[in-house]
């Protein structure tokens, strides 16, 4: 049996989590702590990020291709991205939300909001795509992605 102090699982896996506890007391070991974290809706806006759905954005993906799946996010789902996946505060998401309701066309800021989480998953990546935001290739680089520092 495996020994964890901690066992970190998604809101649906709850249950599965708690029964784990249980049978490490029944092993003579101390319960595990979980945690839990809200699930990610995939691109379908409905049911689960998942790769068997189809509705996942890979983290193999080509950056061309994350870039193409995070910009085809409805404006609602849009924000429910920016909640679990930037480093933004909580305020300054609702600010911006707030200024969409004021009338803010969330297209204008489309081209920049992906990167506030962004980097976490693709450090130094840039889409070719991504509307000249981008850094100029050095010579030789791959024409499509641009590690830069």
């Amino acid at each position: 049996m495996l020994r964890a102090d901690v066992e970190l699982g998604g809101t649906d896996q709850k249950f599965n989590l708690l029964v784990g506890r249980q049978l490490q007391e029944s092993y003579g070991q101390e319960p595990q702590v979980v945690i839990t974290l809200p699930i990610l809706e995939g691109l379908d806006g409905v049911q689960k990020m998942s790769k068997s759905l189809g509705n996942y954005i890979g983290i193999t993906d080509a950056p061309d291709d994350m870039f193409g799946k995070i910009m085809s996010l409805s404006d609602d789902m849009m924000w429910r991205y920016f909640e679990l996946l930037s480093t933004r505060s909580l305020a300054e998401i609702e600010a911006w939300r707030a200024s969409v309701v004021e009338g803010v066309n969330p297209g204008t800021s489309s081209s920049s909001w992906p990167w506030s989480w962004w980097d976490a998953f693709t450090p130094g990546l840039r889409p070719a795509g991504a509307g000249g935001i981008h850094r100029a290739l050095p010579a030789g680089r791959d024409s499509r992605i641009h590690r830069g520092n």
